[in-house]
């Protein structure tokens, strides 16, 4: 049988929550429900055959996003298609969810921040969700997008990634 948890602790091979998989495939897909708390998540498996030996197991570790409900506007009022200027405006609903900051990233797709570059601006929650790009800011190499990170403290809880089209 199978045992899936949150916790790296070992469980007793008398625990509840093994799972039988009598002639199961070594490939075969197995589902499994993280707790509904968004952030960092490490995840456990251990085996036991028959006679109820168990593995050593196996873990790994992942990030539980989010899709909360906030969206984001820009009009770029810089003709320059390596420029930019105007305001970035984020709308949020909290929707049950703490949400301590907001950080506005430089990105090149879907989730990523474009590497090498830091914040371009961290947003208190409970204060202004508006930032203004002075009149001819330059776009980074590479840049594609403006990604908006949800945080709770320093952990990620949520990514919107939106185009830059020019």
């Amino acid at each position: 049988g199978y045992y899936i948890s949150e916790s790296s602790v070992q469980p007793a091979t008398t625990s509840s929550g093994w799972v039988s998989y009598e002639g199961a495939s070594a490939k075969e897909t197995v589902l499994f429900s993280l707790s509904p708390t968004p952030g960092s998540k490490t995840i456990s498996v251990w085996w036991k055959d028959r006679s109820g030996n168990l593995s050593s197991g196996v873990q790994d570790s992942l990030t539980h996003l989010l899709d909360l409900p906030y969206s984001l506007s820009f009009t770029d009022t810089d003709v320059d298609s390596n420029e930019l200027g105007g305001v970035v405006q984020l709308a949020y609903t909290a929707a049950g969810v703490t949400v301590s900051h907001f950080e506005l990233t430089w990105g090149s797709g879907l989730p990523q921040s474009l590497i090498g570059h830091t914040s371009i601006v961290t947003l208190d929650a409970t204060g202004s969700l508006a930032y203004t790009f002075a009149d001819n800011t330059p776009i980074p190499a590479g840049v594609t997008h403006l990604n908006v990170w949800a945080k709770q403290q320093n952990e990620t809880i949520a990514v919107k990634s939106f185009v830059l089209a020019k």
